[in-house]
């Protein structure tokens, strides 16, 4: 009996830290960042903000896809409440293109833990446009916040200060306390940069400690997946060597515990006790489909986790903006490319369930390639088929 017993409690302890598959730690992160949740207004997105803060996201893609995953029935005004009432903040990370660019979401009483003081880009100097770029600069510095009439002058026209204001945004020097200026990028008429008032993102820092720093970097580690470890600090300004003596002294306060949680992330994993708990319920399979960005951080397959095997000659996913993923189970089954002309779609895979729910969203598809071939042509025509769509003019069609 005392065996028995024994042998009881070891197969308990083994099923206490055996870590959870890759799938299963897929469908957990979904969870995690509320795919589910039917939570909405402006108290569900600055929760969200908080897992996804200082996380370079095309404006575009956010707005579209990201937050309305998260949040029902989002709303692009919510950004501009929480904005003005100084809960969060944007800063530029790159231009996209004359459309779009990257911007890094922020807590306002959090920015200053988490991003480094912005620097004047290498190239910009003894360039027609660096005066002017230096000139918006040195306005701001005296003057503060300001409107776009203010920073201009005789003799500049609205396109040269417009393209010299967005020069220094995507740097991550100007940023605004609204997003109408991101969303006329969007606009036919283009990069407006009206509404609100522009700012130095210097304004917002303040002085913080190296320590203080990776103690906030650390924390919005956990926040945003609920588990830390090596590749899933990998955009971290030196990686998980930079956190790691932050990890083990909460480890030492028992704020979080060590092992190995999830298979694919190495050995050096934390987390917190609640989160240990909630994956156990994540090792059975499930069959749940669900459509992400392919940039969400949400989604890992393609970043900390390497691509399942596709069909011999098939070029592999990239995480590219407007692509999407859908999974079922966790399990990567189709990815649309940006576009949505072509897709690729893993053998085996329940395909009729990834289709159904990406087409969940659409009114109309044209589909071109599949896997790189004519999609009419493509092996798996006949499912795309039983699910609606329609042979076309060298095209696999559907309309809702």
């Amino acid at each position: 009996m005392l065996r028995k017993l024994r042998q009881r409690a070891i197969a308990s302890l083994r099923d206490e830290i055996a870590p959870v598959e890759r799938e299963g730690f897929a469908r957990f992160l979904l969870d995690w960042h509320g795919f589910s949740s039917k939570r909405g207004g402006v108290t569900r997105l600055a929760e969200v903000v908080a897992q996804i803060e200082g996380v370079p996201l095309s404006h575009r893609v956010l707005v579209d896809r990201i937050l309305p995953a998260r949040i029902p029935d989002f709303q692009a005004r919510w950004l501009d409440e929480l904005g003005a009432s100084g809960a969060i903040v944007w800063v530029g990370a790159g231009s996209s293109g004359p459309r779009d660019g990257r911007i890094a979401l922020y807590r306002r009483d959090r920015i200053g833990q988490l991003v480094d003081p912005p620097a004047w880009p290498e190239g910009w100097d003894a360039t027609v446009e660096d005066v002017l770029r230096k000139r918006i600069f040195e306005h701001l510095t005296r003057r503060g916040a300001s409107f776009l009439a203010e920073l201009g002058g005789p003799g500049i026209s609205a396109t040269a200060l417009t393209a010299a204001l967005w020069d220094l945004v995507w740097a991550g020097i100007v940023t605004n306390d609204t997003f109408g200026p991101l969303r006329s990028l969007g606009s036919k008429k283009g990069q407006l940069a009206v509404g609100g008032r522009w700012s130095l993102v210097s304004g917002l820092l303040g002085e913080v400690s190296p320590t203080m720093r990776s103690h906030a970097r650390a924390t919005g580690l956990l926040e945003r997946f609920g588990v830390a470890a090596p590749p899933l600090a990998a955009e971290l300004p030196g990686g998980f060597t930079g956190v790691y003596d932050v990890f083990r002294a909460m480890e030492d306060g028992g704020r979080v515990r060590r092992g190995w949680f999830v298979d694919g992330l190495g050995g050096l994993q934390f987390a917190m006790p609640g989160v240990v708990d909630r994956l156990r319920a994540f090792r059975e399979e499930g069959t749940d489909a669900v459509v992400v960005a392919a940039t969400d951080p949400a989604n890992l397959w393609g970043a900390a986790f390497d691509w399942p095997d596709l069909d011999e000659g098939v070029p592999r996913p990239r995480r590219v903006v407007g692509a999407e993923l859908v999974t079922v189970g966790g399990v990567p089954a189709m990815f649309v490319e940006r576009g949505e002309r072509s897709v690729l779609v893993w053998n085996n895979a329940p395909l009729e369930a990834a289709i159904r729910a990406w087409l969940a969203t659409k009114r109309r598809v044209r589909l071109d390639r599949i896997n790189g071939q004519p999609a009419t042509e493509s092996q798996v025509c006949a499912v795309f088929r039983s699910v609606g769509f329609a042979v076309g003019y060298e095209a696999l069609e559907w309309t809702s």
